[in-house]
């Protein structure tokens, strides 16, 4: 394998991993911050972040050739378990809010369509986003 080729590959995983950490470290805080003068504008960023995060789970195998480069990212593991029960709570709390409430995210009134749609876009992508890290954790077949 080239120089530039391994070169390539570290710097797409390496990339994928910081995307995952943004998204999940957003996804936790959006609980916490609420809704605050721009109104429900981080749940619309963390709802933007949601597709690129999907695809940065599968950017994460580049490294899959590369047994001994693999085996030292695939550590990166252990902050996004840590940070998935937050970020499972933000969604649950979002989900109860717009579905079983029947209110808008940031206060009263009907939810809108991306809303209804906020945690349902959040559970595939984590859902997704667990099972690609747990096969990613997993030591290479022979």
């Amino acid at each position: 394998m080239r120089f530039s080729e391994v070169f390539l590959r570290l710097g797409c995983a390496l990339v994928a991993w910081l995307l995952l950490l943004t998204y999940f470290i957003l996804l936790g805080v959006v609980r916490s911050v609420g809704c605050g003068p721009d109104g429900d504008e981080l749940h619309r960023l963390v709802l933007g972040l949601a597709p690129v995060a999907f695809a940065s789970a599968f950017a994460l195998r580049a490294t899959r050739p590369l047994d001994e480069i693999h085996g030292i990212l695939r550590w990166g593991i252990v902050p996004l378990a840590l940070m998935l029960p937050g970020a499972s709570l933000a969604v649950w709390s979002v989900f109860r809010t717009v579905w079983l409430a029947k209110q808008n995210i940031c206060g009263p009134g009907t939810a809108l369509a991306w809303e209804q749609a906020w945690p349902v876009v959040h559970v595939v992508t984590l859902v997704t986003v667990a099972i690609v890290l747990f096969r990613n954790w997993r030591a290479p077949r022979p």
